[in-house]
């Protein structure tokens, strides 16, 4: 049954990105996400995170709307540093970075901005769903299985979808499958791109509680997390993937608590690898 909550809109993700060639995988959101930030760990006004990769003749919306997380500070809309933006800026493009950007569009926290709709904050659920209720749920991870086709059934026979068309969400959404290595997603060791999923999924979901004026504590990162959906569209859960959760925790609360310590609370990252 769907969700009173719950409303799924393609919103601009029905147009194309230029994701350049297929094996590039999510390169030009890597630069993109660098452009935007001026190659610096310092959260920045949306508006000139957009205004920079404008200026590179590249499509700025896709980033700002689906990938990166909003806030407004001191009454200005800003795109903030988290794990996404970190890995950005201080590593090279890699697969390791192109299966976190991908988990952050699925994940679907992007926060909020000014003119922003209510649906904008969690822009990609119809991609959530997808993965949790079909990939995880119905395909066990056998990524085979996933096509536009699917996607669009999916998309169409769910009522919280609320468009007249699905097919060009459903082909950007399976190529964006194709070259961000969802068919990586099934192994079961703790990898690095794992890790920062996890802290990344810490970061938005505190970051979001922020924005409804929540407070969260550190002895309610595990239970934010598990209520997530963390391990359902992070890939294939395994024993190893379980166990490590609560070292990780313990790991990102003194990454939190060392940041705090030097920046008063800004988003910076101190001791992330």
């Amino acid at each position: 049954m769907a969700s009173s909550e719950e409303v799924w809109k393609p919103g601009s993700f029905t147009k194309n990105f230029s994701w350049g060639e297929r094996d590039a995988g999510l390169l030009q959101l890597h630069e993109s996400i660098r452009i935007g930030f001026g190659h610096t760990l310092k959260d920045v006004p949306r508006a000139e995170f957009r205004r920079r990769i404008r200026r590179t003749g590249r499509v700025d919306y896709i980033p700002a709307n689906f990938f990166v997380f909003n806030k407004r500070i001191r009454g200005v809309d800003h795109v903030i540093v988290d794990e996404l933006v970190f890995q950005a800026l201080t590593s090279n493009h890699s697969p390791r970075f192109d299966k976190l950007a991908l988990f952050a569009f699925n994940f679907s926290y992007v926060g909020s901005w000014s003119g922003a709709d209510d649906e904008q904050s969690r822009p990609a659920l119809r991609a959530y769903h997808y993965i949790k209720d079909r990939v995880a749920g119905q395909f066990d991870w056998k990524t085979k299985f996933v096509s536009a086709n699917d996607i669009e059934r999916f998309v169409r026979n769910d009522p919280r979808y609320k468009a007249r068309t699905a097919r060009k969400l459903s082909t950007n959404l399976n190529y964006l499958y194709e070259i961000a290595h969802l068919d990586q997603f099934r192994g079961p060791r703790v990898e690095r791109w794992w890790v920062d999923a996890l802290f990344l999924a810490l970061d938005r979901i505190i970051e979001n509680r922020a924005l409804q004026g929540q407070r969260t504590s550190d002895s309610q990162y595990r239970s934010i997390l598990d209520t997530s959906g963390f391990q359902d569209i992070a890939g294939k859960r395994s024993l190893e993937k379980d166990l490590a959760v609560k070292h990780l925790i313990t790991l990102y609360t003194a990454c939190l608590r060392g940041e705090r310590a030097i920046f008063g609370g800004g988003c910076q990252r101190t001791c992330r690898t």
